[in-house]
């Protein structure tokens, strides 16, 4: 698990050192890949992480998706139970700093989604491979999450280009994704 913790803290450094007007470019390819890819096209129902600082924004991605008419999940953590659940929102307005610095879903408003109902997942990571391994941040919620998701559903990564490697360290505990979009 050193290795991880390595990896992490290498990327950590260079996505917090990522220049504003960079971040932004990188983040507008990757808006305009995902908002052209089949899967992004045919879902109805997508999940989306909200974004720190630091990672690729999907704050557009979830306003932009809610414009298109798409049903908008994103998790929420109830970090007593340690576990992570789809919440409906119906404005990116309704959010509110969570644990672990996250925005979610005040507790008072969580209506929670049935995993069946979404077609997509957009998952952040600090490192992915080409293998479709993610190394997360540590504390487990998404792996945890994912093994309950029904077959059907597309799991994404979203990722600058430098945080691709060749090959992450990887335990039973980490869940795979189903394909990566990058800028």
């Amino acid at each position: 698990m050193d290795e991880k913790r390595v990896i992490r803290e290498k990327m950590f450094l260079e996505l917090k050192n990522l220049e504003k007007e960079e971040k932004e470019r990188r983040n507008a390819v990757i808006r305009e890949k995902l908002f052209s890819n089949i899967n992004f096209k045919d879902a109805n129902f997508i999940m989306c992480y909200v974004s720190k600082p630091y990672e690729v924004d999907t704050w557009r991605i979830i306003k932009q998706s809610l414009e298109m008419g798409k049903k908008i999940a994103v998790p929420c953590v109830l970090k007593g139970e340690r576990l992570m659940v789809p919440a409906l929102i119906l404005d990116h307005k309704e959010l509110s700093l969570g644990p672990y610095g996250v925005y979610q879903p005040h507790p008072d408003n969580i209506r929670q989604v049935d995993l069946n109902q979404l077609d997509l997942i957009l998952v952040p990571g600090i490192a992915f491979d080409k293998e479709g391994n993610r190394l997360g941040h540590g504390k487990g919620y998404f792996d945890r999450f994912l093994k309950k998701v029904p077959r059907h559903v597309r799991i994404m990564g979203l990722a600058y280009e430098f945080q691709i490697l060749p090959k992450l360290p990887v335990s039973q505990k980490d869940f795979p994704i189903s394909s990566l979009i990058y800028g």
